[in-house]
């Protein structure tokens, strides 16, 4: 998909040889447009003059018109009059102008019985419609009834007219261009129903048999046979050029991206360019410094045909000042950075929790980022922003002490209640370290004395965790410590109607606290002294001993290493065919119900291709694969899940297919459950509660809440999805999100036909994201690593476009590039080198929310890739990062094999790059696109390449350069 330019741009730059301008506009309070010359561009285009109509002369017998600066009326009456400016001889014909005036036109005759002339030029003073010699532009209606708009030119024996050929309905605002071009001696007529001049509604021209020479201009004139009514203005023309001075000395070029094809990852860029210009005469460039900073200035870099309208410019360059790199009484020399400089920002910054925000967090959240998150997400870990304070005695206190001072009491409240062992204390104030005004035993409970180091914590009426910084779609399941809540708690998504409040628009799950400080889910607080039993059911992990072993088909030695309590010892298999597992036997007493066993395996492998996999499972239940360890000296620990019911099970260690001299070590199977425990309710005697943690809701919660949860849901005008409230999930989706909502770009500024077609391509193969972001991220790396996930590029064109590129293989090509198009001997061939070959690798993905993500154990899933053809012909070829492919934006399998097909057949094999440059015939490749070679170099035939660099290398007038483009591309087939 290659750039698009408009028709009247493209006809020019096809001449081969036609030298475009390359135009500069610096966005200063005063725009400043500048050149390496001056090349002579119609005045109208930089600085059109409006006129002031109370300055016109005017003939006005019947006193139908009513004048003022910018427009004259003029009542239904059926006399002749008009309004005229004498702006000196030959002041019009004899060189190219434009003009510009708007009209409303309520009622008016006939085309032959009533004309409103809305604009003129004439050679004689009265109404146009009886000069010799003129220039106009009249509004009357058909012979139907229609509005209509008429061009007009007379001279010494001839007369032309031209009309718009569809109906202006009257009493409805036009907006009109004439333009006149004196070499062809064309006129242009041009009407438009928007201000803006962007939607045409009519369009005429003529060509003048021959040269005029007016000077009056004529801002209405009428023809007296009908009644007519309505209004003009305002009028701005121009004539002649502006003077665009000539200050570019030096152009450097834009360089489009990065090496992609040593990237694996390809970086998101912001392109530059090196800019000099003459620091000289009465007015240097650098005086401009003096009133505004540069670096904040918008800068334009344009090219323009001479003869095209203005407006038939192209924009290929967009940008800001980074830096003068220096300047002095002849130069000056600036650096400008694309538009991306601008959005590339630290995503996350503004979401991290701070006591200003959430005066009572728990200080392990302080600091952290509250998730962003994109699709369905599990077990994702909450902060908790209402956690209730911790401290500690430094000195003992008597059973009496009504001032209690504390390590540290600055995130207390100044007043509430405070719980020291099994003691609760109301308070009153706070000063410095000492809480005062105490009362002892407060809410049944009993006053006594308290060691030093004993710890203080905040009692609250509620504890709230905070999910998401952001409104999310739904909440599922919530777990404390592992073990899923029934009750206890309110999730609120933070959707408008279902936030909770003081936490607008954000996603939060509130716990009703209990009324003592005694652990309220996933009870393990220290008993020390006393009994007690609870009036809920709470739940706790015991580890399961293993009490045998099997291996029925004899594939494994010295088995019962695998289940000794010792992981310096191994079982071990050469070569295991499917079906042939080691079977480790688990069994304990009952002692309530089983809702997890989480199994623990310390192994070493040399199994890491394809779908030959190492996996385990629990009985029938589903097998989970073990990730490759890169060889048996290479020791890993992974933990796996799975829901089971039971006290006695059969845990088995096996692999996909047959994996002849493949080693494979267990050192180690081991197993723990959670479950419930039935306690009978009666009071606590004597209890010794011991808290834990650094703040109350670690003693009354638990340690970790984690939630279940729907990210970002669309608005409900379908802004990024076309869907009302509509969960963001897809690719392009999340893409369109993160640069409007988190990086503040206008979609204006995304390339919309190829948003359009990845969508098309993520729709048609399923891809969703699941990902949550937790750590600050520079946007350029967040959103590159995103692309690469799905297959794509994310690219930040020169001229101000995003565009999400998925990559493919076998494409039809956008553009044919011939031997006739390649710049002479430009043309060269090089071809990957085998350090970036890449034929053996592993995808993780499904990440463990409660894990970094910086190491394989991390993910709960993997998906292996490999071809033994590019292995048998140059060896098995790794990652340099093994990193790039711990996917933390997908969860389903069927994606991450999808992706890591992709880049396993783009990086098996070398790949020629083809490097060559053309000129602006050829100048619409990009990034993304792919071209089709043909040259006898390698009798390259329709040679279709990806695209993967362009440089576009400015021409300069001065030193006749001619503009050209490199390019960088890369073999695009199968």
């Amino acid at each position: 998909m290659t750039r698009e330019f408009n028709t009247a741009f493209n006809a020019e730059r096809a001449k081969r040889g036609t030298a475009p301008i390359n135009l500069v506009e610096f966005g200063f309070s005063t725009p400043l447009l500048v050149s390496d010359r001056n090349p002579g561009i119609p005045a109208f285009n930089i600085s059109p003059v409006e006129q002031d109509y109370t300055q016109f002369l005017v003939s006005d017998p019947g006193g139908l018109l009513s004048v003022s600066n910018d427009e004259i009326q003029i009542a239904s009456s059926g006399s002749s009059a008009y309004a005229y400016m004498d702006m000196g001889s030959g002041a019009f014909g004899n060189n190219d102008f434009v003009h510009q005036v708007s009209y409303n036109i309520t009622e008016t005759g006939s085309w032959n019985m009533g004309q409103l002339w809305i604009w003129g030029l004439s050679d004689t003073i009265g109404v146009l419609s009886g000069a010799d010699s003129m220039m106009g532009v009249f509004a009357a209606k058909t012979s139907s009834g229609n509005g209509t708009i008429v061009l007009t030119a007379k001279g010494s024996g001839w007369s032309l007219t031209d009309y718009a050929g569809v109906s202006l309905p009257l009493d409805a605002d036009y907006y009109v261009t004439i333009t006149y071009e004196a070499s062809s001696k064309t006129l242009s007529c041009g009407v438009y129903s928007d201000s803006a001049r962007t939607v045409l509604v009519a369009d005429m021209s003529l060509v003048l048999t021959s040269e005029l020479s007016l000077p009056y201009l004529f801002g209405i004139s009428t023809y007296n046979l009908l009644a007519i009514s309505g209004s003009v203005g305002p009028l701005l023309i121009d004539s002649g050029y502006a003077d665009v001075p000539a200050l570019v000395t030096d152009w450097s070029y834009v360089d489009s991206a990065t090496d992609a094809a040593r990237d694996l990852i390809s970086p998101v860029t912001a392109p530059d360019l090196e800019l000099t210009l003459a620091n000289t005469g009465d007015i240097p460039f650098s005086s401009y410094f003096d009133s505004e900073p540069v670096e904040s200035v918008p800068v334009t870099i344009y090219q323009w045909f001479k003869g095209l309208a203005y407006d038939s410019k192209e924009i290929i360059f967009q940008g800001y000042v980074r830096e003068v790199t220096g300047y002095n009484s002849m130069t000056c020399t600036l650096l400008i950075q694309g538009l991306w400089a601008k959005y590339d920002r630290l995503i996350g910054r503004d979401l991290a929790v701070t006591y200003d925000e959430f005066s009572g967090a728990d200080p392990d959240a302080i600091g952290k980022m509250q998730p962003l998150v994109y699709g369905a997400v599990d077990n994702l870990p909450c902060l908790a922003v209402e956690a209730g304070a911790m401290s500690s005695l430094p000195e003992d206190i008597s059973a009496s002490a009504t001032s209690i001072e504390l390590s540290d009491a600055s995130v207390f409240p100044t007043s509430g209640t405070v719980q020291i062992d099994s003691e609760q204390i109301t308070y009153t104030g706070k000063s410095s370290n000492t809480l005062t005004g105490c009362t002892r035993g407060a809410n049944s409970t009993d006053a006594v004395l308290h060691d030093a180091g004993a710890s203080a914590a905040e009692v609250l009426s509620q504890y709230v965790y905070l999910l998401a910084g952001h409104p999310v779609k739904s909440i599922g399941d919530v777990f404390v410590d592992g073990v899923r809540q029934t009750s206890g708690y309110t999730a609120y998504t933070g959707q408008t109607g279902d936030a909770f409040t003081g936490y607008s628009g954000k996603a939060v799950i509130v716990f009703d606290a209990l009324p003592a400080v005694v652990k309220q889910v996933n009870l393990s607080a220290d008993v020390d002294e006393g009994s007690h039993s609870h009036e809920s059911s709470s739940s706790t992990t015991v580890s399961i001993p293993a009490t045998g072993w099997s291996d029925p088909n004899g594939a494994w030695n010295d088995e019962s290493n695998a289940k000794d309590g010792n992981e310096s010892t191994y079982a071990y298999a050469n070569a295991m065919d499917e079906n042939k597992a080691l079977q480790i036997n688990f069994s304990a007493t009952s002692q309530g119900t089983v809702s997890n066993l989480r199994v623990k395996i310390v192994y070493s492998t040399e199994i890491n291709e394809g779908d030959n996999y190492l996996k385990v499972g629990v009985d029938g239940s589903t097998r989970q694969y073990l990730p490759g360890t890169g060889g048996v000296d290479n020791i890993n620990t992974v933990y796996r899940n799975f829901s089971r019911n039971d006290w006695a099970f059969t845990v088995y260690i096996d692999c996909d297919d047959l994996m002849i001299g493949k080693a494979t070590r267990i050192y180690e199977v081991s197993v723990e459950a959670t479950y419930g425990i039935g306690v009978t309710a009666s009071a606590a005697e004597g209890v010794l509660v011991t808290l834990t943690g650094n703040s109350s809701a670690d003693t009354v919660i638990g340690g970790q809440v984690t939630a279940n949860l729907e990210g970002y849901q669309d608005d409900a005008s379908g802004t990024y999805t076309g869907t009302a409230s509509a969960l963001i999930e897809r690719p392009d989706h999340v893409f369109k999100h993160l640069l409007m909502a988190r990086l503040g770009m206008d979609s204006s500024l995304q390339d919309s036909t190829a948003f359009t077609e990845a969508g098309t391509f993520f729709s048609t193969n399923s891809y969703a994201f699941a990902l949550a972001v937790t750590r600050t991220e520079q946007a350029s790396s967040l959103l590159a690593r995103l692309a690469f996930q799905c297959r794509s590029f994310f690219r930040f064109t020169p001229y101000g476009k995003a565009k999400l590129l998925p990559r493919q293989l076998s494409q039809t090509s956008d553009l044919a590039v011939g031997m006739s198009a390649i710049v002479l001997d430009s043309l060269s061939i090089s071809r990957t080198p085998t350090d970036t070959l890449i034929n053996a690798f592993t995808v993780h993905f499904d990440k463990d929310q409660t894990a970094g993500g910086s190491q394989a154990g991390d993910y709960l899933d993997a998906v292996a890739c490999s071809d033994a053809t590019s292995i048998s012909t140059y060896g098995e070829r790794n990652p340099t990062r093994e990193a790039d492919f711990y996917f933390d934006a997908i969860r389903d399998e069927t994606m991450a094999a999808h992706v890591g097909a992709f880049y396993l057949a783009q990086h098996k094999r070398p790949r020629k790059m083809p490097a060559l440059s053309v000129f602006l015939d050829n100048m619409e490749a990009e990034p993304g696109d792919y071209i089709a070679i043909t040259h006898p170099l390698d009798s390259m035939a329709a040679f279709v390449a990806e695209v993967l660099k362009t440089t576009h290398f400015l021409g300069s007038a001065k030193a006749r350069e001619m503009d050209r483009l490199e390019i960088i591309a890369i073999d695009n087939g199968a």
